[in-house]
């Protein structure tokens, strides 16, 4: 007999007690707490499953480290700066979503598509597969979902020698959820 279920954002976590016992629903999978650690990130704690397996790689950087590094390589804009960026003949606006993603929630207002597995491809102009929007004298403000591979294809970029990159942190969800001018999902894929 369940007593209590309550949903812990973003939705992955549910809390369930019972008479005699006390699970928490991570990704469908149940635990019992003494197998949970609360670990922070962004500012908030998160609890995630503990490891006791023996992996047989060694991962010694998380995605954590790399996202971290990434936002102090480059420019992070707040979606404020990023919206008082936008409309403007100098900035475009890269969303590096899936087109499903993109399909499903539309897009910034005048933002151009491009695959984050093709970004660096199009960036580079010795690839057969160049888009001249990099080539043009413009500030790139790179956006995903959430912040966390717009960081990373920022920092890529940079690296490359673009400039000037940013990323907005928050992503999409962060420009909606500030009523940022959306528009449907024929994004501006580059052609050629």
């Amino acid at each position: 007999m369940v007593l209590e279920e309550r949903a812990f954002p973003p939705g992955a976590w549910r809390l369930r007690r019972s008479l005699r016992f006390e699970t928490k629903i991570f990704c469908g999978r149940l635990f019992p707490p003494e197998q949970l650690t609360e670990t922070p990130y962004a500012g908030v704690w998160h609890t995630q499953p503990t490891r006791e397996t023996d992996l047989p790689q060694t991962i010694t950087r998380s995605i954590r480290d790399l996202i971290a590094d990434a936002n102090q390589a480059v420019r992070v804009l707040d979606v404020g700066e990023a919206r008082e960026m936008h409309g403007r003949d100098d900035v475009i606006f890269i969303d590096l979503r899936d087109i499903r993603e993109v399909a499903k929630t539309g897009t910034v207002a005048g933002a151009h598509h491009v695959p984050r597995g093709m970004l660096e491809f199009w960036i580079d102009p010795d690839s057969p597969y160049h888009q001249d929007i990099f080539a043009e004298d413009r500030k790139f403000v790179f956006f995903c979902a959430g912040g966390w591979r717009s960081a990373l294809a920022a920092k890529a970029a940079a690296d490359m020698g673009l400039k000037p990159v940013a990323h907005m942190a928050g992503g999409f969800g962060a420009w909606k959820e500030a009523e940022g001018p959306v528009e449907d999902s024929d994004a501006k894929t580059p052609k050629g």
